[in-house]
């Protein structure tokens, strides 16, 4: 920050936690940010810290990595931690105190099911009866965040005026992170309109007429002074306890099986889901949601996008080969709708 780059305190913490949990591992930081009683961090003792730059080599990070693996960390992550150690030493070289980037072509490869991460949106059925044992103004949330798909970032500074109630759409502008600090999304995908249906626009205007701050500044879902919202609070004490009432009724209801706890991220997951059920294409799924490139839309959701096409398209390639012949294990096993041989 001392050169006046503009980051966020969000992502300045986040690079920090990778130098000091995993680069330069420092135990007393680590004791001290992952005290909990509740879950156990181990430390992580194999960075690369202690080396001279003169003695870092290609051969030093791959092992750095493999270790980094070795304790469970993501593809995802891993990379993350090789591309700041890849920046550092890259800002290393521009002050003279290395020649040499020995992080720079160290790749991070997993395995295929690691490389792409495919959402399972969490069931409708449980949704709906969340919906309908929450408090009224919780109720108008949880349905905008299933239907608009919006990011917790997005609906905690989502104002009056970003919503056309006569177009029926919202205008993503703007985002704020844990600590407070608006900025506009991440990306230029990020700034977007996402149509909504009539039942979340009448649900928003019911709102509005009982909301203590109407005003077209303000904010939709504030807290009771105004102002953003806690994430992790609302989430820990609205959120979770609608699956444990959930819950309390499946039992008298006499229903064995257990309820499916999701995340809130996981709304976001349940309306791209449903717009790609609604049968929007893919290139209308990517700009609602916001993603960078549609490749990163048909990675997480491309299995989700089903078309009766896709079985004619099948059945064309295969009469090419076949033609009119009777297909040689048998029409039975072809049939959908007939019973296997016993």
């Amino acid at each position: 920050m001392e050169r006046g780059e503009r980051m966020t305190r969000r992502n300045y913490e986040t690079y920090e936690g990778y130098v000091r949990n995993y680069i330069c591992p420092d135990r007393a930081w680590h004791a001290k940010k992952h005290a909990s009683p509740h879950h156990q961090f181990n430390f992580f003792d194999k960075g690369i810290g202690d080396f001279k730059l003169s003695r870092l080599t290609v051969g030093t990070v791959t092992k750095f990595r493999d270790d980094l693996r070795s304790t469970g960390l993501s593809v995802a992550t891993t990379r993350k931690i090789i591309a700041m150690l890849q920046v550092m030493l890259g800002y290393g070289i521009s002050l003279d105190l290395t020649a040499f980037n020995a992080a720079l072509n160290v790749e991070v490869i997993g395995r295929r099911d690691e490389e792409t991460k495919r959402i399972v949106p969490p069931s409708k059925e449980v949704m709906r009866q969340l919906v309908v044992l929450a408090e009224d103004k919780f109720r108008v949330k949880l349905l905008f965040a299933a239907a608009a798909g919006v990011r917790a970032s997005e609906l905690h500074a989502l104002r009056w005026r970003h919503l056309d109630f006569d177009r029926r759409e919202v205008r993503i502008e703007t985002r704020v992170d844990p600590y407070g600090n608006e900025d506009v999304p991440k990306t230029k995908a990020g700034l977007r309109c996402i149509p909504l249906g009539e039942s979340v626009i009448t649900a928003l205007l019911a709102w509005r007429e009982v909301t203590a701050f109407p005003g077209r500044d303000d904010l939709v879902f504030p807290n009771r002074f105004g102002s953003y919202i806690n994430h992790t609070d609302m989430v820990k004490r609205k959120f979770y306890p609608l699956f444990a009432k959930l819950e309390a009724r499946w039992k008298e209801e006499r229903r064995n099986e257990p309820v499916e706890v999701f995340t809130w991220h996981a709304l976001r997951h349940l309306a791209i889901s449903c717009w790609i059920d609604a049968g929007l294409p893919p290139k209308a799924v990517q700009t609602f949601a916001g993603h960078s490139s549609l490749q990163v839309t048909m990675d997480r959701y491309g299995h989700l996008f089903r078309s009766d096409d896709h079985g004619r398209v099948m059945d064309a390639i295969a009469s090419d080969f076949s033609g009119p012949r009777q297909p040689v294990i048998g029409p039975a096993r072809l049939n959908p709708n007939s019973r296997s041989p016993s």
